[in-house]
């Protein structure tokens, strides 16, 4: 954190909010996942605008109807989610292992 006294950076982040939220919101997701709007954009380009996993239309790009998906070891951007693929990938442990056991459960196989 850029200061050392975290109200006066809560102000100051505010303040570039203010000035111009549609930049500071590409800015944080730059910063958070290192995109940039146009690797964004190619992104929702190459998926048809849709979730990568149940290929539901997104009706924003903002918010809680467009997640990045990312592995939490290397950071790598897989794609874009949905909230509920998204809550759900992580409910399951973020995964292979999670996943492989909730296709047993349903299929019966659970042990």
């Amino acid at each position: 954190m850029p200061y050392k006294d975290r109200e006066t950076y809560l102000s100051s982040q505010r303040g570039y909010y203010k000035k111009d939220p549609e930049t500071y919101k590409w800015r944080a997701r730059l910063n958070r996942h290192g995109l940039t709007k146009e690797n964004f954009m190619q992104i929702v380009s190459n998926q048809d605008n849709k979730c990568a996993l149940c290929r539901k239309p997104f009706e924003g790009l903002f918010g809680k109807d467009c997640h990045i998906d990312h592995c939490h070891e290397t950071n790598r951007v897989r794609g874009l989610l949905c909230m509920p693929c998204n809550v759900g990938l992580g409910m399951l442990g973020d995964n292979v292992e999670g996943l492989k056991k909730a296709i047993n459960y349903i299929e019966g196989k659970s042990s």
